[in-house]
């Protein structure tokens, strides 16, 4: 069925239900309104009355249509309580997505400062699971802050501690699984004390977008280098030096690239099995370890990066994620990834075949985004929800239900906000502090977005399926620019190197291209 029968077909059924959705007959309740003092019981009968005689067909949709007509007409008797009453359970029983933009814009319309229906109203969108839909609704939006400040006001009125203590007893069976496994606690202790001093390097390092200065008009293509096939990844092994690696689709080994000669300095795991598909790398920089993972495999192979010496092979339970980027990160000796089982792995990969050093368990699918946060916290990204891990204690503090698709992307902005990308095509920035979503971005086509990267406090980049990379103001939630270098290409992989002012994309064209953003510091 083409696109404009079901659309005209559509058009057709909204107009016979539009025609059957007659006014109600509200002249007994006019007449008990125009008493000096109406019986409040006998206008709540006469309006009970109103609602049964909407509820008489089979057509759950006609009901619902039945029921916002007859809020309008009460509207304008004018009983505005009554009417959200009816808009509330209209809201209720709606299927139909057009219906319920209806019932929230007029809920939201006449009850402005009235928290107490709000808050009925964000818990029905909850358990439809419309509320991502809604906020992103171009008819909700000049009200969508009512929902956010309810959705604060809920979060804050929660005792957190208490929180975290029925989390800890949800979450004790996951930690049972796997407590045989781990290590000794004076070991683990000393990972944790690794961990924050990470998180706390990672939070500087964050601070230091503050003093850049970015403009997204003078950015242009400062060349490329062709890697032969698809570019699935890109890592940063020396900033200073411009090394960085490249994995890929089939090609079967890893590429290092010098990028300021645009020259290829050496090829790591060529002949080795498990070589190909390689989705994700890491770089344990104090240790001059590069892991690569493969969604094919459960094993992942370390390499020395400056030698290409194969020095160590993770025997993991599960194999890595596909879909989007950055489930991977280092602290030390160790390394985290987010795993197909649905679990969070922490491996000493110095240690032969590795030690599983700690696994969160507990995501409802496959863990595709993992970053770092701040207080030795990790933020992770499954399906539709992003949860916070408190790593030293070991047990998930909260979920954010955040998007309908994959989170495919979470990247911190700074010690109070993080963004987060999804399959659909949707750009959040969140409170790490009230768990409150801040603004919502998308561009047009709702084309998954592969990878994010903050280039300066306020501006960040996303690689998009379409092969667009964009460039997104977070002040006001504008993108500024974007590029299409790809031939519709998808743009797989970002990193950006701020020693060279520099934007590297990867993509399915085979090509890593560079992009000169000639942002200035204002330290320099």
């Amino acid at each position: 069925m083409t696109n404009t029968t079901t659309t005209k077909m559509r058009e057709q059924r909204d107009f016979i239900l539009d025609e059957s959705s007659n006014s109600a007959d509200l002249s007994n309740l006019k007449k008990l309104i125009s008493l000096n003092k109406p019986s409040v019981s006998d206008v709540n009968e006469e309006v009970a009355t109103l609602i049964r005689s909407c509820c008489t067909s089979n057509d759950s949709t006609l009901i619902v249509r039945n029921l916002l007509k007859l809020s309008e007409d009460l509207l304008k008797v004018p009983m505005v309580s009554h009417a959200t009453y009816v808009s509330l359970k209209a809201a209720e029983i709606c299927n139909d997505n057009d219906l319920l933009i209806r019932a929230t814009t007029f809920i939201l319309e006449h009850n402005k400062n009235n928290s107490k229906i709000i808050s009925n109203l964000v818990k029905i969108l909850q358990q439809k699971s419309a509320l991502d839909f809604i906020l992103q609704n171009k008819q909700v939006s000049p009200h969508a802050s009512q929902i956010i400040a309810c959705l604060c006001e809920s979060m804050s009125d929660k005792d957190h501690t208490q929180g975290a203590s029925n989390q800890v007893e949800s979450n004790g069976e996951e930690l049972k699984k796997v407590e045989s496994n781990l290590p000794p606690e004076s070991t683990y202790l000393d990972m944790v004390t690794q961990f924050n001093k990470r998180c706390k390097l990672y939070q500087d390092q964050v601070d230091i977008r503050g003093t850049i200065q970015f403009d997204a008009d003078k950015v242009t293509e400062d060349g490329q280098v062709d890697c032969k096939d698809v570019v699935l990844f890109v890592i940063s092994l020396d900033p200073i030096k411009n090394i960085v690696a490249t994995s890929h689709a089939s090609l079967g080994y890893i590429q290092v690239w010098d990028m300021d000669q645009k020259k290829l300095l050496k090829k790591l795991g060529e002949g080795l099995t498990g070589m190909h598909m390689i989705w994700e790398l890491c770089n344990i920089g104090s240790r001059s370890l590069l892991v690569a993972a493969s969604p094919d495999s459960t094993n992942m192979n370390v390499f020395n990066h400056q030698t290409g010496e194969l020095v160590n092979i993770i025997e993991c339970d599960s194999p890595i994620s596909t879909f989007g980027h950055r489930k991977m990160f280092s602290f030390d000796k160790y390394f985290g990834v987010g795993l197909q089982d649905g679990s969070v792995a922490v491996y000493d990969a110095t240690i032969n075949k590795g030690k599983l050093m700690l696994k969160l368990e507990g995501h409802r699918d496959w863990v595709f985004s993992t970053e770092l946060a701040p207080h030795g916290r990790l933020l992770t990204g499954t399906l539709g929800q992003i949860s916070v891990w408190n790593l030293g204690k070991k047990y998930k503090e909260y979920i954010i239900e955040a998007h309908t698709g994959y989170v495919t992307s979470l990247v911190l902005i700074d010690n109070e906000r993080f963004l987060s990308a999804s399959s659909e095509g949707v750009l959040k920035m969140w409170d790490l502090k009230t768990r409150c979503c801040m603004s919502i971005m998308q561009a047009p086509g709702n084309h998954p977005i592969y990878q994010v990267s903050m280039i300066a406090m306020n501006f960040v980049v996303t690689a998009n399926e379409d092969g667009m990379v964009r460039y997104w103001d977070l002040k006001d939630g504008v993108e500024r620019k974007h590029f299409q270098e790809h031939r519709r290409r998808p743009s797989n992989c970002l990193l950006n190197n701020s020693n060279r002012q520099q934007l590297m994309v990867g993509s399915a064209d085979r090509k890593l291209r560079v992009f000169g953003s000639r942002y200035q510091s204002d330290r320099s």
